[in-house]
């Protein structure tokens, strides 16, 4: 599979997941400087067939990281970041070259804080079923 492929079908599920709650606001790689928090930044890790200790074939590997204000702004990516895995987590993907194909949350946790914005970064395979 094309990476861009790939690329095009994690923004549009995560768009689909929580478009709404961070307004918009999902780049891949990198978010403008200056972006309105809250946002959602992902990136492609790996797209190396590689085999997972959990018994599946994992195709691709994504991170995804949701910026918010520290202090205002902890507790409101949290629930973004829950609402975004309880969405995504074993969800079959549609698009028809990925038959049998889901995503599983892998990680899950705070990534980075200073002294004005927290984020919170969560890993995913998506992984082909057979």
């Amino acid at each position: 599979m094309e990476q861009q492929t790939f690329v095009d079908t994690i923004y549009a599920d995560i768009k689909d997941a929580i478009g709404s709650l961070v307004s918009g606001r999902i780049y891949n790689l990198q978010a403008p400087q200056d972006t309105e928090l809250p946002c959602c930044v992902f990136q492609v890790v790996s797209d190396v067939l590689m085999f997972s200790m959990k018994c599946d074939d994992d195709d691709l590997l994504f991170q995804v990281l949701i910026y918010g204000n520290l202090k205002n702004g902890a507790k409101a990516i949290r629930d973004i970041n829950d609402t975004l895995v309880e969405t995504l987590h074993r969800k079959r993907i549609t698009d028809s070259q990925y038959n049998n194909s889901f995503y599983r949350n892998t990680l899950k946790g705070i990534t980075s804080i200073d002294d004005k914005i927290v984020g919170i970064r969560s890993e995913y395979a998506i992984f082909n079923s057979h």
